[in-house]
């Protein structure tokens, strides 16, 4: 439960939002305003979102349950984190929906940490964040993230005992060039070190892809499909990538990938 300094913080501070927006603010608010937090371990905390359409909340880009409400015109969400441990640890964005406001991409974020013992790592979200696949001369992201920003992080490639000099960002994790080789990350922890999951570098050579892009039907009527297609040759792995239109508002496109028969890939 929230002390009662809190929630008549939180009340002053969406009044004071709703005042915004009534009288024609920039439309999204989130708040508290800090770019990042640091809460306690177990401790309870709320978000709040106000715009004058219906809004959604992510964490690293996955979608979370919130309290929805609508006020004198004012949409306001208040996501609550109960008992939060290093597993709540992430950016947190609010947006409006794209059911209802499709066109709008606006989008506020914080970024929270919980500093968790039990948990030093954030766990990654899928298998494929260990596999990083770069082309040519170009900087790698290693997203071996912690829970607490204080933390003295250090990089290492596997089997070798000397650490590798590389910028840390506790948000994203370290940033380089990087080598076809396997590497981790390493905290200190009450004198204990703590290694992260392993991550593997692969550089992949392309002496010449030949791309191609298409599209079934040029004009369609509101509410029917639109299929597109892109071909790729001269390069035996390749991975796809789609920007749209409503991609920044989360309309989310499942694309479907297919090996041509007879052609050279």
């Amino acid at each position: 439960m929230l002390c009662p300094s809190l929630k008549a913080s939180l009340q002053l501070l969406i009044l004071t939002g709703l005042l915004d927006v009534t009288s024609g603010g920039s439309g999204l608010h989130i708040e508290p305003e800090d770019a990042e937090l640091v809460l306690r371990l177990h401790s309870t905390f709320s978000l709040v979102c106000y715009g004058d359409s219906a809004l959604v909340w992510e964490r690293d880009g996955q979608p979370l349950t919130a309290l929805l409400e609508h006020r004198d015109g004012v949409f306001v969400s208040n996501l609550t984190l109960k008992n939060v441990t290093g597993r709540h640890t992430g950016e947190y964005a609010c947006f409006y929906s794209s059911d209802q406001a499709p066109e709008r991409a606006e989008r506020k974020a914080l970024y929270i940490y919980v500093p968790d013992p039990s948990l030093v790592f954030l766990p990654a979200i899928t298998s494929e964040e260990f596999f990083i696949f770069i082309t040519g001369y170009t900087e790698a992201i290693i997203p071996c993230r912690v829970t607490n920003p204080e933390l003295q992080v250090a990089l290492y490639e596997k089997k070798v005992e000397n650490p590798i000099p590389a910028a840390y960002d506790p948000q994203q994790g370290f940033k380089g060039f990087f080598e076809d080789k396997t590497y981790y990350c390493q905290a200190i922890v009450d004198d204990q070190e703590v290694d992260s999951d392993t991550f593997y570098v692969y550089r992949i050579q392309v002496s010449s892809v030949n791309v191609s892009i298409s599209a079934v039907q040029t004009v369609v009527r509101q509410g029917e499909n639109v299929t597109l297609m892109c071909t790729v040759s001269g390069n035996e792995l390749v991975n796809f990538n789609w920007d749209y239109p409503r991609k920044q508002a989360g309309k989310a496109v499942e694309p479907v990938t297919d090996f041509l028969p007879g052609s050279p890939h």
